[in-house]
């Protein structure tokens, strides 16, 4: 759910990025909250991309508000994951690759002004991940305790 009054525009997905690609979509100033769910298999996931030639594209000013989150029983997790993901800049970054992340709660990365409040989350049984891994997050504020 997106909070009212807030718009993401200029987003045009595409298969794959090429030298075509103006890369100026935005993502800024979108809250998520009250969020109750269970049997959860994915962590939440906000990233921004990166391209070696045009830089870095922020997703900017996101709100995590009021999360409570129970991972499933039957989780498909595998006991190995990934600890770093490439950018795959030259594609479209399919959610599968996103299935087998270092975190259970929050992975993020290419942000800037990320806003944690209230958040919780109970991890899956005999998990080795962190709650939250942030990479190039930049104005972080964490007050999910």
């Amino acid at each position: 759910m997106l909070s009212a009054g807030k718009t993401i525009e200029n987003i045009y997905p595409d298969r794959y990025a090429d030298a075509t690609s103006d890369f100026s979509g935005t993502i800024d100033g979108v809250t998520v909250e009250n969020i109750t769910a269970a049997n959860v298999e994915r962590c939440i996931i906000v990233t921004g991309v990166k391209n070696s030639k045009k830089g870095t594209n922020y997703v900017k000013n996101v709100v995590l508000k009021n999360f409570s989150l129970i991972y499933t029983d039957m989780s498909k997790e595998s006991p190995l994951y990934t600890a770093y993901l490439p950018e795959y800049e030259n594609e479209y970054p399919d959610s599968v690759r996103f299935f087998n992340l270092s975190a259970f709660g929050i992975w993020a990365r290419h942000t800037d002004g990320l806003k944690i409040e209230n958040f919780a989350v109970q991890p899956p049984d005999h998990t080795s991940r962190s709650e939250f891994v942030f990479r190039d997050v930049l104005n972080l504020s964490d007050e999910s305790a």
